[in-house]
């Protein structure tokens, strides 16, 4: 791999870094259990795992966050053995929790998720909701999608005044997004801008309408609605990338 950022390249001195497609090599995807892209593991030389970064960092963060898994700390091992001393820290049991998920180790996840949701079974901490929606996902990953949907469905029950009930609606209608079941999906978003007209995600759940249609072989239908997002909403923070859509939908047509 090649990197421009100067301090990265001086980390690179001491780590081989090697660049895996997970789409090609599906088989060590499956033995590292990736569970989302991008991810960094670090591995010692006979390929046992030290711990891992999932996701973007910035070049002034993804530094401190290599050096702390270099020198074991912020790994998995030394949050279960700092959990051992802090066993009410519902912070490092749900950090505990998330580290599992990525590992693609569901049940153990599962387990330090539900205890946050013991520990904090009233969410006075504001911990148990979280916990919740994790747990939500944790299903939908192990394919039991009907079961992660009703958890979603069930957080503005179960937790009235938590500030994630838009977002668990929004993870419900993305449940039957990825499943490619339109008319489901779609119903949901719709349903979604009626019931939470002040949301900060109210313009994802517009632009995913028309997604969701391109996303399942309905482009013309897309297009339209694209083009209508768009006249509606052309200084939205999506307008550029609705645009990139209504491209690349006409050009496949002109070929």
């Amino acid at each position: 791999m090649t990197f421009t950022d100067t301090m990265i390249a001086s980390i690179s001195k001491s780590l081989a870094f090697v660049k895996i497609d997970a789409d090609e090599k599906t088989e060590l995807a499956g033995r590292y259990g990736i569970s989302g892209y991008p991810t960094m593991v670090i591995t010692k030389p006979n390929g046992m795992e030290v711990d891992r970064l999932v996701g973007y960092y910035p070049p002034m963060d993804f530094i401190p966050a290599m050096f702390d898994l270099m020198t074991n700390r912020n790994t998995l091992d030394y949050m279960l053995a700092k959990a051992a001393e802090h066993r009410d820290s519902l912070q490092l049991l749900y950090d505990i929790g998330e580290s599992y998920s990525y590992r693609a180790e569901l049940k153990e996840a599962e387990y330090y998720y539900n205890l946050i949701m013991e520990k904090d079974s009233n969410n006075a901490e504001g911990m148990a909701d979280d916990a919740w929606l994790a747990l939500a996902s944790l299903k939908r990953r192990d394919d039991k999608k009907e079961e992660a949907v009703e958890m979603y469905l069930q957080t503005a029950e179960k937790f009235p005044d938590s500030d994630a009930i838009d977002d668990a609606y929004m993870s419900a209608a993305g449940v039957y997004r990825r499943d490619g079941d339109v008319k489901k999906a779609v119903k949901m978003y719709e349903e979604f801008i009626k019931k939470f007209p002040e949301s900060e995600l109210i313009d994802d759940a517009r632009v995913l309408i028309p997604y969701t249609y391109h996303k399942n072989d309905q482009e013309d239908k897309a297009l339209k609605l694209y083009k209508e997002y768009l006249e509606e909403y052309p200084d939205s923070d999506n307008s550029d990338w609705v645009q990139r859509q209504i491209e690349s939908i006409e050009g496949e047509e002109e070929k």
